[in-house]
């Protein structure tokens, strides 16, 4: 008799979880900035020359070399103070690991996880140079994802049965995220009081709706300005800014990066 096996939950789960990655390189960088990136940063080091090459992290004061051979997860909104030299190659992947592009796994995250894995690397290193770029694009999210299998955050923002039962509220932050989008009117759509959803929500998944918004904000505004089809000005007339200084403002506040620097540095 054939032994038959069917997990309804996992089925759904695959279907809305969801493996972002919008930046892709690999680079020799003369850097000395303290940042908040929106997004995850998988980095791994190919060669160094320069002993003194490292992440830091801002709050606690901890330092993570780069050593060829080891890979570093930087989980989004950490502040990370970056020293590196051109003596240094390293390839770099920003992601997001979410559910229905909502709520990012590691979002509650509060530690980098560094490990050393040169096969990961390597295959890493193949996958960006593959003259098949849709071939090499296949094999980044391989490894990327064989990576947050073996490094599965210590803790998620909430179990795996409520991120099911709260699919409409992701889905509806999903398509309306903008500047205007706040607890009040996102209540008012689930016919709740504003005070009753901000205690459900923050008990539900550990953040406060305000603060869930600010980062599905930022994630979206960084990805419009990693494509430079669209002027600053008009993204802020898209999201729903008053201004553009406005947004230019509230994306310095959240990350310590301008939006023009930001762009500069990560479009396409």
């Amino acid at each position: 008799m054939a032994l038959h096996l069917k997990d309804r939950q996992i089925e759904q789960l695959n279907n809305l979880l969801t493996l972002d990655i919008d930046h892709v390189e690999i680079l020799r960088w003369d850097y000395h900035e303290t940042i908040r990136y929106p997004r995850n940063i998988l980095s791994c080091c190919i060669d160094t020359r320069e002993a003194d090459n490292y992440y830091e992290d801002a709050d606690t004061g901890i330092r993570y070399r780069l050593t060829p051979g080891y890979l570093c997860l930087i989980p989004q909104d950490t502040r990370i103070r970056f020293h590196r030299t051109l003596d240094t190659t390293s390839i770099t992947i920003h992601f997001s690991l979410e559910f229905i592009h909502g709520l990012d796994l590691y979002s509650a995250e509060r530690r980098i996880t560094r490990c050393y894995n040169p096969e990961m690397t390597e295959g890493l290193k193949r996958s960006i140079s593959d003259p098949d770029k849709l071939r090499g694009s296949c094999g980044i999210r391989a490894w990327v994802t064989r990576f947050c299998h073996d490094h599965w955050p210590e803790r998620l923002p909430c179990p795996a049965e409520t991120m099911i039962e709260n699919t409409a509220l992701f889905e509806y932050v999903r398509k309306h995220i903008n500047a205007e989008l706040n607890v009040e009117s996102l209540a008012a759509h689930f016919q709740q009081r504003p005070d009753v959803f901000s205690r459900a929500f923050k008990r539900k998944f550990g953040i406060s709706p305000h603060s869930f918004l600010t980062r599905a904000l930022v994630r979206k505004l960084s990805r419009l300005l990693a494509d430079r089809e669209k002027t600053i000005r008009e993204i802020a007339g898209e999201l729903k800014f008053s201004s553009e200084f406005y947004l230019s403002r509230f994306f310095k506040l959240q990350t310590g990066i301008a939006p023009r620097e930001y762009r500069k540095r990560f479009s396409d």
